[in-house]
């Protein structure tokens, strides 16, 4: 018996750790506009147009005030280029840096912006309080708009050094976002014990999980790295060294393992500060790493990992349509099986759908509740594996 398993699979494409390999850097691509000091680079499709748009911030300012850049992705294929740089778009203000992570924190279906950073004191030229900013988009998926900043919202508790530079991730599986900051020294954990539409944080945990701090200015960063289900970490440093914690626990009780230095061909930067973001760049079906440095300069490091399928392979093999698609996807396909078998799998790789089919005929797979976004098609038949781009509006 023939059986097709169609996996929908996020830009956390599920990989074996082993099987992670990145090219050599390379320096401002796709037309990235350096930012002159610090660059904390961060992608989100703001337009919903299917590829991803590039934030960053110039942050070579008095009084430690920064403006938020931003690159729209003006490209239609799979290598990006970066548009016209623009400051403080979508109705931002000059704000305080230093990172800025995009998320959908309302459940409303388009980016909110959250800004984490600090107060310094010029003295020492080092953070003396810690404070996060939300600005809640109240535009759309396509064109975004933010409202004026809320300090430490939905019960956040930073200052002192409690807190730091902000990833959100559902590290507990329970499908709303945690928040997880770093500092250089400490780690914090926020779970959120609201929901998905209506967060809200508990008091920060410090060195959660069995992790310890990696070094100045570590911003901690998730993704699936070994395919077993549950968020891996990775964070960069002021020395310029990637840092990898592997998560030995499971998708609802995560356990990190000691930090390995420089995984999977990665080099040190010489020019320090390592503010690395993760994104599928080129839309392959695996996660590539850009890096920020001290002189406001991006490098790119691809993921040449192999997936083990080919588009051109999946073309031979099926259909979707429509791509885009809303509600519903239809999957043709060109042979004639027995027994079909369909999963979606979320972006920390819970499976979230499944069904059966007895026949290959009349497909159609209800999406109505994935988040927007780009999705992959894996089809996998006794004689041919494929991969196909879905962009679920």
């Amino acid at each position: 018996m023939k059986k097709i398993i169609l996996i929908l699979i996020a830009c956390y494409t599920l990989l074996t750790a082993n099987a992670q390999s990145f090219n050599p850097p390379v320096k401002n691509p796709f037309n990235l506009m350096p930012t002159g000091c610090f660059s904390y680079p961060h992608f989100a499709d703001m337009d919903n147009d299917g590829d991803f748009d590039a934030f960053d911030y110039n942050a070579c300012t008095k009084n430690n005030i920064v403006s938020v850049s931003y690159q729209e992705n003006t490209s239609t294929n799979t290598t990006p280029s970066f548009g016209t740089l623009q400051l403080n778009p979508f109705g931002l203000g000059e704000v305080y840096y230093y990172k800025q992570f995009m998320v959908d924190l309302d459940g409303d279906g388009d980016y909110d912006m959250v800004l984490s950073g600090g107060h310094v004191d010029p003295r020492m030229w080092w953070v003396v309080n810690w404070f996060l900013l939300y600005y809640e988009n109240t535009g759309s998926k396509t064109s975004a708009q933010f409202t004026a900043p809320v300090t430490n919202p939905f019960g956040i508790t930073m200052g002192g050094n409690q807190g730091g530079m902000a990833s959100f991730v559902d590290l507990d599986d329970d499908g709303d976002m945690d928040m997880l900051t770093g500092n250089g020294v400490d780690f914090y954990y926020y779970k959120n014990t609201g929901s998905k539409t209506n967060p809200n944080f508990a008091s920060g945990q410090p060195q959660p999980f069995g992790l310890t701090g990696a070094g100045s200015y570590s911003e901690p960063e998730f993704f699936d790295v070994d395919g077993d289900g549950d968020f891996d970490m990775m964070t960069g440093s002021y020395a310029g060294d990637f840092y990898y914690y592997e998560n030995t626990g499971t998708k609802t009780a995560p356990a990190f393992a000691a930090s390995a230095l420089n995984p999977f061909g990665l080099t040190n930067l010489p020019t320090g500060n390592t503010n690395l973001t993760f994104a599928d760049l080129d839309i392959d079906g695996d996660d590539d790493i850009m890096v920020g440095d001290n002189n406001g300069d991006h490098y790119y490091f691809e993921n040449t990992s192999s997936i083990g399928v080919t588009e051109s392979t999946l073309n031979a093999e099926g259909n979707l349509f429509p791509n885009p698609a809303h509600d519903f996807v239809n999957v043709a396909l060109t042979g004639q099986y027995q027994h079909v078998i369909i999963e979606v799998i979320s972006l920390s790789g819970q499976l979230i759908l499944q069904d059966n089919f007895a026949s290959s005929e009349n497909i159609q797979l209800n999406i109505a509740e994935l988040k927007a976004g780009i999705y992959f098609v894996k089809i996998i038949t006794e004689h041919k594996t494929g991969l196909q781009k879905l962009v679920k509006e």
